[in-house]
C-alpha cells in the first residue's frame, strides 16, 4: 500500500457522488439496467465510507451510510421486482396468479423509486459524498488502510463459518445472503483503494466478485422459490399446480447449480486474504 491510498479515496466517492448524478435521468427513464447501476453506485460509496472512516475527516459519516441505505433499499425492491418478473416470465409460462403478482409489484416499486428521486433526500446525497471525498486524508498510515480491508476479511470469513454451522437450509440460504454482502464489501473497499492496496488484494477483489456473482444467483433462485410458495399455496387446479411445479424444479435447479460454483469458488478467495 502507498501514500496514494488516500487521495484514491477520496477520488474514488467524488466520482461516485458525480456518477448518481448523471444517472437519476435514466433511472426515471426506464433505461435497461440503470437501476441496478444506481444501486450498484450506492452500495459502493456506503462501502467505502463504512470501510475507510478512519481515513475521513466526515462526523457525519453514519447519517450519510443511512441515507445511502434508505436510497439503496429503494432501489432494491425495484431491482428485485424487475428481475423476478423477468426471470419467472422468460422461460415458461407462469400461471396468471404470479404474473398479477409481479406486474403489481414492479408498478408499486417504480412509483415508489420515483418518489424517492424527486426527493430532498436524493438531492441531499451527490453533496454529502463529494463532501465526504473532499475530507480524504492525502496520507493516511498504512497500517490503518490495512486494518480496514482486514475487517472486512474477518467479518466475510465469519460470515462463511455460519454458513458451515447453519443446521438446516433456511438457516444456510439466510447465512449465504448475509456471506454475500459481505463480500460486496470487501470488492468495494478493495476497489476504493485501487492498484495502491497491492496486486494481490486486487486480483483478490476479482475473485470476491466471482464467488458473490454465484451468490447473487443462489438469491434469486431462493427469492423466486418463495414467492413461487406462497403464491402455490391457495391453488387448486391441477394444471396451474403443474405450472407451479415446473416453475419451482427450474429454481430448484439454479440454487443448487449456484450452490455449487459458491463451494467451488470460494477456496480460491481465502488465500488473497489470508495474511492481509
Amino acid at each position: 500500500m502507498n501514500p496514494r491510498a488516500g487521495r484514491d479515496v477520496g477520488r474514488y466517492l467524488r466520482d461516485l457522488a458525480t456518477r448518481l448524478e448523471e444517472l437519476a435521468p435514466t433511472v426515471l427513464a426506464g433505461a435497461p439496467d440503470a437501476a441496478h447501476q444506481m444501486r450498484t453506485t450506492a452500495r459502493r460509496a456506503s462501502a467505502c465510507l463504512t470501510s475507510f472512516g478512519g481515513v475521513l475527516d466526515l462526523p457525519d459519516a453514519e447519517a450519510v451510510v443511512g441515507e445511502l441505505s434508505w436510497l439503496g433499499g429503494q432501489l432494491g425492491t425495484f431491482r428485485d421486482a424487475e428481475v423476478l418478473e423477468s426471470r419467472l416470465t422468460a422461460s415458461h409460462e407462469a400461471p396468471a396468479r404470479v404474473e398479477q403478482a409481479l406486474t403489481e409489484a414492479l408498478e408499486q416499486a417504480t412509483t415508489n423509486l420515483r418518489t424517492a428521486l424527486g426527493s430532498p433526500r436524493f438531492e441531499a446525497l451527490s453533496p454529502a459524498l463529494l463532501a465526504a471525498g473532499a475530507s480524504a486524508t492525502a496520507r493516511p498510515p498504512r497500517r490503518e488502510l490495512r486494518r480496514a480491508v482486514r475487517r472486512v476479511w474477518k467479518r466475510t470469513r465469519a460470515r462463511h463459518a455460519a454458513y458451515l454451522a447453519a443446521a438446516d437450509d433456511q438457516l444456510r440460504d439466510e447465512a449465504l445472503h448475509e456471506l454475500r454482502k459481505s463480500l460486496r464489501r470487501l470488492r468495494y473497499a478493495c476497489d476504493a483503494l485501487g492498484t495502491s492496496c497491492g496486486k494481490r488484494v486486487v486480483a483478490g477483489a476479482a475473485q470476491a466478485g466471482a464467488v458473490q456473482e454465484a451468490l447473487g444467483e443462489h438469491h434469486d433462485a431462493v427469492v423466486s422459490i418463495g414467492l413461487l410458495r406462497a403464491l402455490a399455496a391457495h391453488e387448486r387446479d391441477p394444471a396451474r399446480i403443474a405450472s407451479y411445479l415446473l416453475l419451482f424444479d427450474v429454481e430448484a435447479t439454479a440454487r443448487e447449480r449456484a450452490l455449487t460454483r459458491f463451494e467451488a469458488t470460494w477456496p480460491q478467495l481465502e488465500p488473497h486474504f489470508r495474511r492481509h
